[in-house]
């Protein structure tokens, strides 16, 4: 811990020198006269050289190298992230110190990378903090260790979470023109430092960048040796990871639609130009994009792939709107508008929603649509949380693109209501989107869709079930904004006329589909690629329950494609781009189910560990955990007796004996960036090569 004498000053003042200068904040937070004044009551007698630097997103501890042997042992012992500071050094972390806004509460000062404050513990409080915080193991390395050699993959969660600790770092515009003066510059530099940061892979190339900026826009410049501090300390908190690499083919959890379609802009394929308007859709009453991508969703685990013979299956279709704020009532007349346009007979109208009438409607055989609105799926997706690896044939996964969606009452309130003449009513419910975008809705048909198929007289051929989601509804919009609305309605009519060729062609009493036998092949390739997932995913991960069912998925997107097209022949290049789109809806829906599934579980964990903590030698039975787990509540303390064998299911390590931070491995969830060249590699071998 460096302190400067005031030599000017008739007391002795120690300063202590931060990170990063705080004389930019001094305005904003406190002002020169204060931090002297309070830094004033420390002296070489009674400063025993240990500080915390803390904050809302990051914490130090910052000890002198004579302080405590043992103590620099130990957070060396436990691997605490740090840096080598002029007299000692800082151990980083992102979680919160508790200590410190206990023991200063009010006397937070100064500013560390501007987010945190400074301060520095009094002799009486050290002993606290030492005993309470880092001698009880609550001091834990999450950014990155000290020696560079040790392989080290970090949590994806707290990764995320200092990400988030700088919002606009990636967002904000650098302008080159652009002049920082004295009292914002140190700011402003370092925001523009840690907004490039991810773009260097060389730690020369990234200094001699945020150099060069200092020279050119900061007036006056800051001194070299501040800049390298800041530009070593950000680099220095990049953590550093080994990629898990699969023993054959490639495997990206995180590829998108944008990811697909930049790489299939790259090839000038006829094929690949002809049906790209799928993935744009057209800010109109529903995207056309919708009414056949959506179509892919559908899954169908007992569908078998017979050309040339009658086949039967259900095909989910979810409608999604471009924008919207739209009554529930006024969906529904569109929905109806919309379907008898395109000649589907009688509109149902929406139900309570519930995961029981979800599988009634879905093992319903006429075909004839059910409305539901986004936010009506909450409840099912935290269903899918508690009980992710089992029981998948019975739900139906939304996959939301987009932002937040969210249902607002125009009155203050949802309650039955009663008009004069004694007639009861409610408010209209309004449902927003902020930033919608073209959304998924993946079926898995259940077991009792499939035994109703046995006992009822159905069609041959695709049974429709249409799922509305609203469109843009301008209903609360004045009458000359209305007015002033150009409405593209040749883009619905379009869309509403390739609804009803779809319906009337799926609701004939049998076809057919002839398969090119280079097509087959194609299929035979893909369907051992996708064997290759499963054996390349860790034992218990649910994708491999899951990666089965999408060699079907395939077969049934070829036939979807090619009867979209109104072909009686399946192409390569209908089952080329079934796969691509295929394995956009096999990679979201496993992010989806691993990062809920490890979310709800690690909440459980964190409650383990922390009664772990307090055990002596740091185990229990897991009799023991279930009887006093701290915080856990009586329900949850019930179903502890489960979670070993759940964990088990999902991918983790569990033992008889229980052991403090070794009870579980996490499933591997890191994100890296091999999503854009995943995409590409695909891409070029399915329309350059012809196979996979």
């Amino acid at each position: 811990m460096h302190l400067s004498q005031d030599t000017n000053s008739e007391t002795k003042k120690y300063i202590k020198k931060p990170l990063v200068s705080w004389k930019q904040y001094q305005e904003k937070k406190v002002s020169l006269e204060t931090y002297d004044e309070w830094c004033n009551k420390f002296n070489d007698d009674v400063f025993n050289g240990l500080a915390i630097i803390g904050g809302k997103q990051i914490y130090a501890l910052d000890i002198d190298k004579d302080y405590d042997d043992a103590l620099l042992q130990r957070l060396w012992d436990l691997g605490t992230a740090s840096y080598e500071t002029e007299r000692g050094y800082h151990f980083l972390t992102l979680e919160p110190v508790p200590s410190a806004d206990a023991i200063y509460k009010d006397n937070h000062v100064g500013e560390f990378l501007g987010a945190g404050h400074i301060i520095v513990i009094q002799p009486s409080a050290d002993r606290i903090f030492l005993t309470t915080t880092i001698y009880n193991s609550k001091f834990p390395s999450l950014v990155k260790p000290r020696e560079p050699e040790v392989s080290f993959v970090p949590d994806f969660n707290k990764l995320q979470s200092f990400k988030s600790s700088v919002p606009n770092f990636k967002t904000a515009v650098f302008n080159p023109q652009e002049k920082w003066l004295d009292g914002s510059r140190n700011n402003e530099l370092f925001k523009y430092s840690m907004r490039v940061i991810n773009d260097y892979d060389n730690f020369e190339e990234y200094q001699n960048q945020i150099m060069k900026i200092n020279d050119e826009n900061c007036e006056p410049p800051l001194p070299f040796d501040e800049v390298r501090q800041m530009v070593q300390t950000n680099w220095k908190k990049v953590p550093e990871y080994q990629e898990t690499k699969p023993k054959t083919k490639t495997f990206h959890p995180f590829l998108s639609l944008t990811d697909v379609r930049s790489a299939s802009q790259i090839y000038d394929d006829h094929f690949i130009n002809k049906y790209e308007s799928f993935f744009e859709g057209a800010d109109v009453t529903f995207r056309v994009a919708s009414a056949i991508a959506i179509l892919s969703s559908a899954i169908n685990p007992t569908i078998t792939f017979n050309t040339g013979q009658k086949n039967t299956s259900s095909i989910w279709v979810m409608l999604v709107g471009g924008s919207s704020t739209t009554f529930k009532s006024t969906v529904i007349s569109d929905a109806e508008r919309m379907m008898i346009d395109a000649g589907m007979e009688e509109v149902k109208l929406p139900d309570t929603f519930s995961p029981a009438r979800l599988e009634n409607s879905m093992s319903e055989r006429d075909g004839r649509p059910n409305i539901h609105m986004h936010k009506e799926y909450a409840g099912f997706l935290q269903l899918l949380s508690q009980d992710n690896s089992s029981g998948l044939s019975n739900l139906m996964i939304r996959l939301w693109d987009g932002d937040e969606i969210k249902k607002e009452l125009v009155g203050r309130d949802n309650k039955p209501k009663t008009d004069e003449e004694g007639n009861s009513y409610r408010e209209p419910e309004v449902y927003k989107a902020s930033n919608p975008h073209l959304s998924s809705l993946v079926g898995i048909q259940t077991d009792r869709f499939t035994t109703a198929m046995s006992q009822k007289q159905l069609w041959d051929g695709f049974l429709l079930r249409w799922l509305i989601v609203p469109s843009e509804n301008p209903r609360r919009k004045k009458l000359s904004e209305l007015r002033a609305l150009s409405v593209d309605s040749s883009a619905r009519n379009d869309l509403v006329q390739q609804l009803s060729i779809i319906f009337q062609q799926n609701r004939s009493s049998s076809f057919s589909q002839d398969v090119d036998s280079d097509a087959l092949d194609l299929l035979d390739e893909y369907s051992d690629y996708i064997y290759d997932q499963i054996d390349n995913l860790p034992d218990g991960d649910i994708g491999k329950n899951l990666f089965g069912r999408y060699k079907t998925q395939a077969e049934k997107l070829c036939l979807i494609v090619s009867r979209s097209r109104g072909s009686n022949e399946i192409t390569v290049d209908d089952v080329r781009y079934a796969i691509c789109l295929n394995e956009i809806f096999r990679i979201k829906t496993h992010k989806f189910l691993v990062s809920n599934a490890v979310s709800t579980l690690e909440t459980n964990m964190n409650k383990v560990i922390k009664f772990l903590d307090k055990q002596d030698g740091k185990s229990a039975s897991r009799t023991e955990i279930n009887r006093g787990a701290s915080g856990m509540s009586r329900i949850e303390s019930q179903k502890m007796s489960q979670l070993g064998d759940k964990l088990e299911e999902m991918g983790y390590v569990t033992r008889t004996t229980i052991k403090n931070k070794e009870v579980w491995t996490l499933i591997d969830k890191l994100e890296d960036d091999s999503a854009s060249k995943y995409s590409e590699d695909l891409i070029k071998t399915l329309f350059s090569k012809g196979g996979i």
